[in-house]
């Protein structure tokens, strides 16, 4: 069995729908004081909703909105900026019946439409909000939003990134200050194995909005790209400078750190992290696995079990716990979080070896060997694999087979930890 490492480097995500981006459309107006307009106070009071809500104040911008609906129950701009409240408190079923409510009175409207799409696309009805928005941009092809929606969903949960790309640069040309187009595509082109077309991307994102971290994030994964470890570390330290408490910054920092080889840093950035999200199974997998490689096997099996309170199904942390509690002697567990693991990833050498190793010590050899040739098969280029068949062979009376596995081991890795003992099994078996 091997502990398994998650990938080293934090993903980033394209999706400008995970920064949430408002579902007010874009209004030039400002509240003014002046007491009439055309005797229509339902507009001054959603006037006065946007203006409290540009100034921070939602309970104040939530009141007005509703003054302004009692005065004009059809005004749906008032609707999409409680829609856009109750988002903000994470209110998604408000939001989207506030919606509903705009698109029957509305349904020909393209912020209304654009505001729907963004909606499903939070609830996971990604070619339905696709459909929304496409509607929203044939109502009105110049609605921004929509645009930059419509590609993040290409972008990511559509797997259209040509489509995407296509978008992005569209608004890049139209608007060329848009700091999200500019991040989107630059992120979207890195992920794609084209760092040198994303740098100028990015940096202009990170000129536009000097306030925002996360082109310099963006940009630390774009010099590791080109293996500029020191410049990678660099990006992130202004990402940081800018939001020390930016949870994707301390998690690539830590990340990036392990990649120089200062573990220890690395584990004291991932424990900073686990502080404020402490149901983050994937920073506490990464603990667990640290603190594994350090022989800290006590904290290794906290921090996998934090891990997999939260993720039940983590794969890494179910496998890597059931090898640390294999070699406690902790045989019944560890086979109940081996099978589990085993099930996430019935095809991984690994996975598979750890279940095999679990089934030989606790004596149940047929299944033992049947895992084991398993694990084999899926990955034949693990001789540590091979090694554990030939011992399951062994105790399970299949000697020549056992001399074969072992034989198979030591001639791909003769000086390995275990060949010692391989070696001393072969001369325990009768002559073939």
């Amino acid at each position: 069995m091997k502990t398994i490492m998650l990938l080293p480097i934090a993903a980033s995500l394209v999706s400008a729908l995970a920064i949430a981006k408002p579902l007010l459309p874009p209004q030039a107006a400002e509240y003014s004081e002046h007491p009439a307009f055309d005797g229509n106070s339902g507009y001054l009071a959603h006037q006065e909703g946007l203006a409290k809500f540009a100034a921070g104040d939602l309970d104040a911008s939530e009141a007005a909105f509703r003054r302004s609906l009692e005065l004009d129950p059809h005004r749906v701009e008032s609707l999409l900026g409680l829609a856009e409240i109750a988002f903000r408190r994470s209110r998604l079923a408000e939001a989207k019946q506030l919606i509903d409510k705009a698109v029957t009175l509305a349904p020909d409207n393209a912020d209304v439409q654009a505001s729907r799409g963004r909606v499903l696309a939070l609830e996971g009805h990604y070619s339905e909000a696709a459909g929304a928005l496409e509607r929203a941009l044939q109502l009105d092809p110049t609605l921004l939003r929509a645009q930059m929606d419509l590609a993040d969903l290409d972008a990511t949960a559509l797997s259209k990134p040509d489509e995407a790309a296509r978008i992005y640069q569209r608004v890049i040309a139209e608007h060329p200050e848009h700091a999200g187009a500019h991040y989107a595509l630059g992120t979207l082109l890195s992920r794609s194995g084209q760092p040198a077309a994303a740098e100028p991307l990015l940096r202009r994102a990170a000129e536009l909005e000097p306030k925002n971290p996360l082109p310099h994030t963006a940009l630390a994964r774009v010099a590791l790209q080109r293996g500029d470890l020191p410049g990678a570390l660099a990006e992130v330290g202004q990402a940081l400078a800018i939001d020390p408490a930016l949870a994707d910054g301390i998690e690539l920092k830590g990340d990036l750190l392990l990649a120089r080889g200062d573990s220890a840093a690395a584990l004291a950035q991932y424990q900073n992290l686990a502080r404020t999200q402490p149901g983050n199974s994937r920073i506490a997998t990464k603990i667990g696995s640290l603190q594994q490689s350090t022989g800290n096997a006590a904290a290794a099996i906290t921090a996998y079990r934090d891990a997999l309170r939260t993720a039940p199904d983590n794969g890494i942390a179910l496998n890597n716990l059931a090898v640390l509690l294999m070699e406690a002697d902790q045989l019944d567990e560890a086979l109940d979080l081996a099978r589990k693991a085993a099930a996430q990833a019935p095809y991984d050498g690994n996975v598979l070896d750890t279940l095999g190793d679990i089934q030989r010590r606790r004596g149940e050899y047929a299944a033992a060997i049947d895992t084991l040739q398993r694990a084999s098969a899926a990955a034949p280029e693990l001789a540590l694999i091979r090694f554990h068949l030939g011992q399951a062979q062994r105790q399970g009376g299949q000697h020549a087979a056992a001399r074969a596995s072992l034989e198979a081991a030591l001639a791909a890795q003769p000086e390995a930890e275990w060949s010692a003992e391989a070696r001393q099994l072969l001369t325990t078996l009768p002559n073939p």
